[in-house]
């Protein structure tokens, strides 16, 4: 058999295998910053119970474990398809363990699919800048943060670029099958028509611009025609009908109508943040410390917004695209934290694009051949600006790693967090009774536990507060210990709960003030929680 040399592989081959590459290092690397027994977000021990859920039970349409919320009333599961995809990972682990491997998977395949989008839609850059460009994009710490929490981000970022993917050559029938996919893989599918809508507006802007400068008339019609050129309009047609089908071809029709307006925008755009106590992701983003977070990255774009001045015109309709979505995502980005998971790796694109488009025109050698010019005449000068920028950029890299590090193995919640808790409410309450408890995020975890009992609220305060914004301003004012007077009176009557669950950590006004009531018993405590029962 003839031996097949590197140089004899084609370029599609050579790209496979430093995807392959990029994959296997982040699996190693992603699976030691996950290795400990403990999540960064709560929401993770939902997300393990539903693929628990689904896995021995079918598709779970009814939830029935927050009855005084509108999730009681209208239920999807926004990420059925990502939950499907981590079923095979509970093979072989448990269930809080499969997810944790399905996560350091999907962040390293997301990273991968990233380098592959790069490769073959910035390929004058070659596989070498375009690398350089990934551990830019791992050199900003909120984006690995985000793409590590066991939960779907890491997945919908892969689907998202594979969908702009399409959407660059024109790929009508898998635009469609992906658009489809993607509303049942996550609840967020609407930024794939950001992508599209920015696609189309810069392609017809462009065809726009250039019937302008060949001096054609009659430009509002040219502007008419450029916006529903055939091909936009196979594009526009191909994603709208597969989200619609996904949309309508769904086992939570029409119940998910009305839970996509809650989500995208009472929760999403108008965001209840100064009524709810909603979770930290939903809170702005501070542009310094955005910046400080990101300071390779930002330093990057800097620079590329200079070339880009400087050179628009060599620019590609992609680097246009990119530079619309990272404007777009920085923008909301500064009203909500989560959406730093997209403005990051769009960002990246947009500096890979144009630093691509000057080496389309100059190769990497000729760059290299001045550098080894000015080192040659300059060789001190030279050596210690080297030294002082290869130090500056390590130190820069790797502090959100070190920060990092730090919150995946000294913080978060346990596996074990209230378990011996669940096992006394278990043993000792009826099946369906519901649990008054301390705060809403404390859900998640009590749900994996012990799903025999329902709860208050969880997963997202605004669920209770659009049911009953009165009841939800008597949970908090309960919990909160703003209010102490017939408040197991109020447990009893109103939420229907006769036990009391409390996580100790910061909570000693409220369990004092429970303690002195009379009105209270305690039937268990431990290190982390109490519960307390009403007496009749």
């Amino acid at each position: 058999m003839q031996n097949t040399s590197w140089k004899d592989l084609t370029k599609s081959k050579k790209i496979f295998w430093w995807c392959l590459m990029v994959f296997f290092v982040c699996l190693v690397v992603f699976g030691a910053l996950n290795w400990e027994k403990s999540f960064l977000d709560p929401d993770s021990f939902y997300h393990a119970k539903i693929v628990e859920l689904i896995k021995n039970q079918g598709v779970v349409t009814a939830f029935p474990w927050l009855p005084l919320t509108v999730l009681n009333d209208y239920y999807i599961d926004q990420h059925f398809l990502y939950h499907i995809l981590v079923i095979p990972f509970l093979i072989f682990f448990n269930p809080l363990v499969g997810i944790k491997a399905a996560t350091v998977f999907f962040a390293a395949l997301f990273v991968a699919i990233f380098y592959w989008f790069l490769q073959k839609n910035n390929p004058s850059a070659g596989v070498g800048v375009n690398f350089i460009f990934i551990l830019l994009m791992l050199a900003s710490s909120p984006l690995v943060f985000r793409i590590n929490l066991a939960k779907a981000p890491a997945v919908s970022l892969l689907f998202l670029f594979i969908g702009w993917h399409l959407i660059i050559h024109q790929r009508y029938h898998w635009l469609f099958l992906f658009s489809f996919m993607y509303v049942y893989l996550y609840g967020g599918w609407p930024v794939l028509l950001v992508v599209l809508g920015s696609s189309i507006l810069v392609s017809a802007l462009a065809d726009f611009f250039h019937a302008v400068k060949e001096r054609k008339k009659q430009l509002a019609k040219n502007f008419f025609n450029a916006v529903f050129d055939k091909k936009r309009w196979k594009l526009m047609v191909s994603c709208l009908t597969g989200l619609a089908a996904g949309v309508v071809i769904n086992p939570y029709f029409p119940n998910n109508i009305k839970f996509y307006w809650q989500q995208f925008v009472q929760i999403g755009v108008i965001n209840f943040q100064k009524v709810v106590r909603v979770g930290a992701e939903w809170h702005p983003y501070d542009l310094r410390n955005l910046f400080l977070e990101t300071p390779l990255l930002s330093a990057a774009l800097i620079l590329c917004f200079l070339l880009l001045v400087i050179n628009y015109k060599r620019q590609s309709r992609v680097t246009w695209v990119a530079l619309v979505l990272s404007i777009f995502f920085f923008a909301i980005t500064l009203k909500s934290q989560r959406y730093v998971e997209y403005y990051i790796p769009m960002a990246v694109v947009f500096a890979a694009m144009v630093v691509g488009s000057y080496i389309k025109k100059t190769p990497p050698g000729e760059y290299f051949a001045r550098a080894k010019v000015f080192y040659n005449r300059h060789v001190v000068v030279a050596t210690c600006l080297g030294v002082f920028w290869f130090i500056a950029i390590v130190i820069l890299a790797s502090r959100g790693w070190v920060i990092n590090w730090q919150l995946y193995h000294h913080t978060g919640h346990s596996f074990n967090k209230f378990t011996a808790a669940s096992t006394w409410l278990k043993q000792n309450t009826s099946a369906g009774s519901t649990v008054f408890h301390s705060d809403w995020d404390e859900f998640p975890v009590l749900f994996y536990h012990n799903n025999w009992n329902y709860y208050i609220a969880g997963l997202d305060p605004t669920f209770l507060y659009k049911k009953d914004p009165a009841l939800y301003k008597e949970f908090e004012n309960i919990t909160m210990a703003k209010t102490t007077d017939g408040i197991a009176e109020k447990i009893k009557n109103n939420f229907g709960a006769n036990y009391f669950f409390i996580d100790t950590a910061g909570r000693e006004s409220l369990i004092s003030s429970l303690e002195k009531s009379g009105d209270f018993w305690l039937v268990f405590s431990d290190k982390e929680s109490k519960i307390f029962k009403i007496i009749n």
